[in-house]
């Protein structure tokens, strides 16, 4: 399979950033719970509850994730540029 440059920047900040490397790993393990709560056939209210709450924070991840990509990518720009 093709690495893409999102991917490859992905490993980049993983490699590099330990914060992003801990969000990393913390979206690995909630996409692994949101896969145990999606195969419940009749899940409890807290369950419902649990797998709507970590959707929300995935995506707010996602969104720092992409501010960590953003603010790299100028430090790497202006780093060429001096």
């Amino acid at each position: 399979m093709e690495m893409t440059k999102a991917d490859s920047l992905k490993e980049e900040l993983i490699a590099s950033n330990p914060e992003f490397r801990e969000l990393a790993r913390e979206h690995g393990r909630y996409e692994e719970r949101l896969s145990e709560l999606s195969g419940l056939a009749y899940p409890s209210d807290e369950e419902q509850l649990e797998e709507v709450l970590i959707d929300a924070a995935g995506r707010e991840k996602r969104y720092r994730a992409l501010s960590f990509a953003r603010a790299d990518c100028r430090a790497l720009c202006f780093s060429n540029i001096l």
